[in-house]
This record gives C-alpha cells, sequence and structure tokens, in this order.
C-alpha cells in the first residue's frame, strides 16, 4: 500500500542558520521490494510498498533496522537532536479479537531482535532474559495495542490498550500515555501518523500521534518525557529502525507505511585518520582554539564587568526590573484607598499577607490591595517575580494586575477587585448560596482555559505552584479567575532543569505527592492541583474534611465511587440531583486522570480543557 505524505521542513532550533551540519538525512514515501538499504530479521519483510513487521503466525516478531549506521552521541559527551516522522497500520487478521501486540521505534546496537522468544509482548526488542540490563544500550517509543495486566506481569505495567510509552532498556515504560483521550485508537486498521522529536539542548522527547496521515501538521502531543539519551545509547554507531511482535493466540500485521529521518548536532566527532591532512587539521584546530580562547576571554570581561556594576546598583536594578510593568501606585494612594488598611475592608489572610478592598481616589474604582507580611516567607524576590510574570499575561481567566507599590519597605500588590470572592468561600462558606451545576462547569472551563495558557499558550511556560481554590477568584459573573502567583515561576521552554525548588511550596492536600520527593515543581504539579480543585467543585467537599471523629480524605472517596461503578454519588448532594450528569462524570473522570500518581500518566492542560469543553469524548 503506497501512501503520500506531505513531508513538513524541519528546522533544529535555528541551527541550521548557524552553519550546523546535517548528520543523517533519509526518507521513504515507499518501501520497493528487495530494497537493500535494511537488514530485516524475524518475519520482517517488504512487500507491497510497506515495512511488514509481523507474519502471518502466532508468536511472530520482527525487526526492520536500516543497515546505514548512525551516530547521536560520542564520547566527549556531545549529542545530536533528531526528528523522525512515519505513517503505520496496525490490522487484526480476526475482526472479533483483540489487538495483540505492538511495535516500536527502535534505537539498537543490534540490528536483530536477541531470539525467537522476542515474539508478542517482548515486540521484538527484548526477551525475558535480556529485559531491564543496561547493557542493551536501547530506545524505543512503544505503539502498544495489548495491555499485559500488571498483577499477571509486573515486568510491563501497561496503563490500557491502546497507549505510547517511553522504553528505555526495558518493557517497562519509563513514560507512558493513554491514546482515548485524544480519539486515537492504534489498533483501528486504519492509517496513522507519528512524529518522535528528540532536543539534544532541552534532553527532552516529544511524541506526537495521528490519525490523519495527510495533514501537514503534526498531530497531538500525546508523550513528553526529559531524559538524557547518551545515557541509554551507544557511544558509537547505532542502528535505527522498528521492531514488533504478534501474540500467542491473536495475529495484528504491523506495517511501516513511509519514513523519514533526520538529525544533527552541534559538533560532529573527529572521524579522520590522524596521520591524514595532518597539518590542516592541526592548523584548523588551531585557528579554531585560538578564536574560542579569544570569544572566552571577550565574554569574561563582559561578565566580569557587567558583574560589577550589577552588583553596586543592585538596589536600583530590581527597581528597573518594574520600569515597563503597571504603574506604580503611591503608598498614600493605598493607604487612603482602603481606610489605612483597616480591618473593616479586610477581605483575607494568607501565608504571604493581608488582602483588603479598596477604592482607587483617583478613579473611584473598586481593587483588592495585596499587603504582603513583613514577617512573610515571600520578600523581595518573590514580589517581584509576581510583579513580572503577571503583569505580562493576558488572560480573562487571569487577575488583572492593575499596579504596585514599594515604598516604606512596604511591598504591595493592587489586582482588580473580585466581587464573588475567591472559590473556597462561594463553595465551603456556609452562609453563601449553593453554587449551580452550570456555574461549577463553567468554573473548571475557565480555571482550566487559565493552566492552558500559562503552560503552552504564553511566550514562556508559567508554573503557578500554588493551584488552590482560596486561588481561584471570581467576578460579577462567576467567571474564574486564577490569582496569587507569589509562588509562580516563569520557565524557559527547552530547560528541563530550571525546575527545582530547595524548599517545598504550596499547600498540603493540593500538592502532587512527587514534590516531596523530587522538590521539583512541573506543569504536571500545577495539573495534579487542578485535579484537586475539580473535585472540590464536583463534590462540594474540602480535600481535607475535619470531623469530631477524625479527618475524611477526598480523593480516596471519590475513587472507591469510581470502582464501584456508582460515580455520580460523589457529586455534591446539596445540587439534589439537578445537575448534568455527562458533564459531572466527565470531570470527575477528568480530575481522577488529572491526579494520578504517576506523573507520566497525567495529562496535559490541553487535553483536559478539551475534555471539558467538548472538544474531546472521554471514553474511559
Amino acid at each position: 500500500m503506497v501512501v503520500g505524505v506531505i513531508w513538513v521542513s524541519l528546522l533544529f532550533f535555528s541551527a541550521f542558520n548557524l552553519g550546523v551540519k546535517c548528520q543523517v538525512s533519509f526518507g521513504y514515501e515507499n518501501f520497493p521490494d528487495f530494497l537493500a538499504d535494511f537488514i530485516l530479521s524475524g518475519d520482517a519483510n517488504i512487500s507491497n510498498g510497506a515495512l511488514h513487521l509481523t507474519g502471518d503466525r502466532t508468536f511472530s516478531f520482527g525487526r526492520a533496522m536500516r543497515r546505514q549506521t548512525i551516530q547521536l552521541c560520542n564520547s566527549s559527551g556531545f549529542m545530536a537532536s533528531f526528528v523522525t516522522d512515519f505513517t503505520f497500520l496496525i490490522q487484526k487478521k480476526e475482526s472479533d479479537l483483540v489487538n495483540a501486540d505492538g511495535f516500536a521505534f527502535t534505537i539498537a546496537p543490534n540490528a536483530t531482535a536477541p531470539s525467537n522468544e522476542s515474539y508478542g509482548r517482548w515486540m521484538g526488542l527484548f526477551d525475558k532474559n535480556t529485559n531491564g540490563f543496561p547493557s542493551n544500550n536501547l530506545a524505543a517509543v512503544e505503539f502498544d495495542t495489548f495491555r499485559n495486566q500488571p498483577g499477571m506481569y509486573p515486568a510491563f505495567q501497561d496503563i490500557d490498550n491502546n497507549h505510547v510509552g517511553l522504553n528505555l532498556n526495558s518493557m517497562l515504560s519509563i513514560s507512558s500515555s493513554s491514546l482515548y483521550p485524544f480519539q486515537v485508537f492504534l489498533g483501528s486498521g486504519a492509517p496513522m501518523a507519528a512524529r518522535i522529536d528528540y532536543n539534544a539542548t532541552a534532553k527532552r522527547l516529544r511524541v506526537y500521534v495521528s490519525d490523519n496521515v495527510t495533514r501537514t501538521r503534526v498531530g497531538s502531543l500525546v508523550l513528553e518525557h526529559s531524559f538524557d539519551i547518551c545515557s541509554i545509547i551507544s557511544k558509537e554507531n547505532t542502528f535505527v529502525g522498528f521492531s514488533a511482535g504478534s501474540g500467542s493466540k491473536n495475529i495484528d500485521f504491523h506495517k511501516i507505511l513511509s519514513w523519514k529521518f533526520d538529525s544533527s548536532e552541534l559538533f560532529l566527532p573527529v572521524t579522520e585518520d590522524p596521520g591524514s591532512r595532518g597539518d590542516t587539521q592541526t592548523s584548523r584546530a588551531i585557528i579554531l582554539g585560538s578564536s574560542l580562547s579569544s570569544a572566552f576571554l571577550v565574554l569574561l570581561g563582559i561578565i566580569g564587568v557587567t558583574t560589577l556594576v550589577a552588583l553596586s546598583r543592585r538596589r536600583k536594578a530590581q527597581e528597573n526590573d518594574l520600569v515597563q510593568l503597571p504603574h506604580s501606585i503611591s503608598y498614600a494612594d493605598l493607604s487612603a484607598a482602603t481606610n489605612n488598611f483597616s480591618e473593616d475592608n479586610l477581605l483575607g489572610r494568607g501565608g504571604f499577607g493581608s488582602v483588603y478592598k479598596g477604592v482607587l481616589p483617583k478613579d473611584q474604582s473598586l481593587v483588592a490591595v495585596k499587603r504582603i507580611s513583613k514577617d512573610s516567607q515571600q520578600g523581595e524576590r518573590e514580589f517581584l517575580a509576581e510583579v513580572q510574570i503577571i503583569s505580562q499575561l493576558s488572560h480573562r481567566n487571569l487577575v488583572k494586575l492593575r499596579g504596585w507599590c514599594k515604598q516604606k519597605r512596604e511591598l504591595i500588590l493592587v489586582y482588580d477587585f473580585m466581587p464573588r470572592g475567591s472559590l473556597d468561600r462561594a463553595l465551603f462558606d456556609p452562609d453563601e448560596p449553593v453554587l449551580p451545576w452550570e456555574v461549577r462547569y463553567r468554573i473548571l472551563c475557565g480555571l482550566a482555559a487559565a493552566l492552558l495558557y500559562i503552560h503552552e499558550d504564553w511566550d514562556q511556560q508559567v508554573v503557578h505552584r500554588d493551584i488552590k481554590s482560596s486561588n481561584v477568584m471570581l467576578d460579577a459573573d462567576f467567571n474564574a479567575r486564577l490569582g496569587d502567583f507569589g509562588l509562580a515561576r516563569a520557565l524557559e521552554r527547552d530547560r528541563a532543569d530550571n525546575m527545582e525548588s530547595t524548599t517545598i511550596a504550596g499547600t498540603l492536600g493540593y500538592m502532587a505527592p512527587e514534590i516531596f520527593q523530587t522538590f521539583s515543581f512541573t506543569p504536571t504539579t500545577d495539573v495534579y492541583s487542578f485535579g484537586m480543585v475539580a473535585l472540590e467543585v464536583v463534590c462540594g467537599r474540602k480535600v481535607v474534611t475535619k470531623f469530631n471523629t477524625g479527618k475524611s480524605l477526598l480523593l480516596p472517596w471519590v475513587q472507591d465511587c469510581y470502582m464501584d461503578n456508582r460515580l455520580l454519588d460523589a457529586v455534591d448532594f446539596r445540587l439534589n440531583g439537578d445537575f448534568d450528569a455527562g458533564e459531572a462524570s466527565r470531570a470527575l473522570k477528568t480530575a481522577l486522570m488529572c491526579v494520578d500518581l504517576n506523573p507520566a500518566r497525567r495529562p496535559s492542560m490541553r487535553p483536559v480543557h478539551f475534555i471539558l469543553t467538548g472538544d474531546i469524548t472521554l471514553t474511559v
């Protein structure tokens, strides 16, 4: 079967514009019979214009690896980025049976499978004697259509029967993602398209999948994971290609219909014989070394001068950080606006200080004035971070920053006033009316939109780090407005190492459990917190409810309702059944996905938002 594909031109971080050389580039829009470019093993063969990885038999396996090896790493620590696009087809022989088992894009030091026992769930990658050894030097992205139940096969731990996973020297995926939320079904028998992109600078792998092979866009981002590929694969030449396995009872045909691969690296390893062209090579090395040394010395000089100037003017520099931000408001005006910060105007107190209602004297507009406590952990650095981040953000579901004040050792932020107060007050204050279902669902969609914006749609990626119901404000129409960015951090998108913190920040009950082990805050930790807030909104219960007899935890209770097939029993009883059952089920199931203990299995905010707004149908 020949499938025409429109290939997208690839740019590696503008590297080609800087003179970076291409290491390997090849492409096949189809595969002519008897193509000598591949080493085929097991049941792999080429016929009818496609790479067939498995055969018409049970216990089938196969590998199709490109004969020309590539080098993605060298002993000096340099790495290559790569992008590969391919189209594929997984077809059942008998339509009334389940799919089995899957295939993988494979980078390995060996072109052939380890043994005849590599069939089925081993996908031609390993067997029971080789699985899990670092000496495998193998990295693979699996496209799995059969769930090996964790209880029966602990070496696999599959999440479902329709997922993508990252396998490093083992069939136990280090990261995996279900494709059901993306409405992609690997074993449907229809052609699919995939892209795998490894960014060597960020040490980050991304996988995209689409069920439309004719589109020019790459499809949905279904998996993202940061790791150093050079700590896994060989530093020497390695093979790249595909492997697959079919089961002991069911027969699936795994076909690669087209394939394109490109890699580049900033510094190519020197492979020439030192004895040949020695003078030329030496002179080039001297010129290059001299140029780099000179540039480095100039850079050191610039850094030194800049550092001295910065140290001598540190306080002035901090104030200059605010020049381009919303205008400063004098302390006198804010004191007048809040009646000298009267307790009568107090809206609430938090870990970083107090918030007051105020009326600005110049335009008589209502504002919320956040006065940072002198004893607060939020010092000048956090204050500047909050001002710098939120002043540049613009979204209808974020609280708008009106101004700031930094006088008389006071740190004050001024926001639009939110007349309906905070979400936790609307949900849990006994003096407030019960929030109708349509308002609750609109709040969830708005909060999801806000997080999608700061995680993926703004220029920088922002991790909020303190998502909770008391930090979600409500405007006059009960629209959600995410606020309190005092703990937020703006991250460079291509950096995987700038999310760690030396201290635990956030609020217990809403914090992802891995934070206490990794001290790392990522978009997935925000997703966990969103899931907990969503449970509060739907259930009308706090994450921890205190009774005379002890405490009740919200999450285990909802999980029990789900396992007992009575999920809608978790909906707030105060609604008296007046809610949309489809929306409630969707919200609860999405929330449970968000609070998965495994961060790799949590969805990003884009599919979460799509599910809540109905753009994606949730089938779990």
